[in-house]
């Protein structure tokens, strides 16, 4: 199982050198390539990552930190889950794993296989019941 406390930066890290000055991040790592797994709509304000052994990728989906004036958003964060069926390196598989949390801020599985949310106020066990 693996997590990422920062999934943007820690993500391209394991890929190479970056350099995220410019429009896109460049790759400077031979052999290596940066591809787009998921965009908005699917995904937005992307705060925490964590993946499974089943190559399932769960991404909190912030609304609760600090929204500006008149967000339209959600009212909770939600946690999504996607799969790339396709094997093409995109999402294809995109479903809500749970929602109603408020200011989640990162995501990890324990040793039990257990997806584990850390919000500022609790820190709450998101077992797979299905």
């Amino acid at each position: 199982m693996r997590a990422f406390l920062y999934p943007s930066l820690l993500a391209l890290a394991q890929l190479g050198t970056i350099d995220v000055k410019g429009d896109a991040p460049q790759l400077y790592e031979p052999g290596k390539t940066l591809t787009l797994f998921a965009k908005a709509p699917d995904i937005v304000t992307p705060i925490g990552m964590a993946i499974d052994n089943g190559d399932f990728v769960y991404v909190i989906e912030s609304h609760t930190h600090s929204p500006p004036k008149g967000y339209r958003g959600p009212s909770k964060d939600l946690i999504k889950r996607f799969k790339d069926d396709g094997n093409d390196g995109v999402a294809d598989r995109i479903e809500v794993f749970a929602e109603g949390l408020d200011q989640a801020m990162n995501l990890a599985f324990g040793p039990d296989g257990i997806l584990y949310a850390l919000c500022a106020k609790e820190f709450v066990a998101l077992p797979d019941r299905d």
